[in-house]
């Protein structure tokens, strides 16, 4: 590379020639060689720098934690997700009701799997709730009190998503069994189960 001093430069003949005190110089093989060296070292510690700068500010993003099923925000999820499923369906399948202990069954059917069933019965002067249990298929039950003329239940139903459904029904209530009608529903209820499970061996 040449380089010229900033100089006027006088014309002698066909030539050109510099100002006396200046001089033009032309850089040595080696000098070029130095300065290419110069570069490119700096140019790799400029990478290096910039990559490090990334790294560590990539170090810094730590990951998000995993979301607790307990907090409101999952809870919300878990509830617009629910929204594809309908609420739970009851039915009562026991329409008449025995003066004192008797056995209620509603059918429930749910697109979604069933957390809770619970039933509540009118007692003396206040409520009582008992807790359904599963009897076959998609049938629960639970022991309530009745006492003429009428009872009122009320039957709540949660799926595993916090939807829920509820059923309020007056049902008439007979005088108690007679010792003789208990006997004979006792032996049909037998009978009934013996025929199911020879039928089910079949």
């Amino acid at each position: 590379m040449i380089e010229f001093h900033e100089a006027l430069l006088l014309r002698s003949g066909s030539t050109f020639k510099p100002l006396q005190g200046y001089s033009s110089t032309v850089d040595s093989p080696g000098s070029i060689l130095v300065s290419t060296r110069v570069w490119f070292w700096a140019t790799i510690c400029i990478i290096v720098m910039i990559s490090s700068g990334i790294t560590f500010a990539s170090a810094q993003l730590l990951p998000l934690p995993a979301p607790n099923p307990n907090n409101e925000d999952n809870k919300f999820r878990i509830k617009e997700f629910s929204k594809g499923y309908q609420p739970p369906n009851v039915e009562i399948l026991t329409n008449v009701l025995r003066e004192g202990k008797n056995v209620l069954k509603v059918n429930i059917t749910s697109e979604a799997p069933i957390r809770d069933c619970k039933i509540t019965f009118s007692k003396g002067e206040g409520e009582k709730t008992e807790d359904c249990v599963k009897d076959s298929g998609t049938v629960f039950k639970a022991l309530v009190d009745a006492k003429q003329p009428y009872q009122t239940v009320r039957i709540d139903v949660w799926d595993i998503y916090s939807d829920s459904s509820s059923t309020v029904e007056k049902l008439s209530v007979l005088p108690p069994l007679t010792l003789n009608e208990a006997i004979w529903n006792s032996v049909n209820s037998i009978m009934d189960t013996t025929w199911h499970i020879l039928e089910s061996t079949k």
